[in-house]
């Protein structure tokens, strides 16, 4: 599929996590969530990728990910 962008939605809080550590960044099997996804919609090829995080863990999230990835951010919830 020519043309696509792919999505992911990075932007929860994680409060039922009671961490300050980004839920996105907790590692599943010592690899960040994050990296989970990414890796998942890297098989699909899309032409880009979108990451939507929130303003708190912007940084925290594309320090991780690099510029490899475009992000919106979503103020609200």
């Amino acid at each position: 599929m020519p043309g696509w962008t792919a999505i992911i939605m990075a932007a929860g809080q994680g409060t039922r996590m009671r961490s300050s550590t980004p839920k996105v960044l907790h590692s599943v099997a010592g690899v960040p969530l994050i990296r989970h996804a990414t890796a998942a919609t890297w098989q699909l090829a899309p032409e880009s990728t979108m990451i939507v995080v929130s303003p708190d863990n912007q940084e925290a999230v594309s320090d991780e990910l690099g510029d490899t990835f475009a992000y919106a951010e979503q103020p609200k919830p």
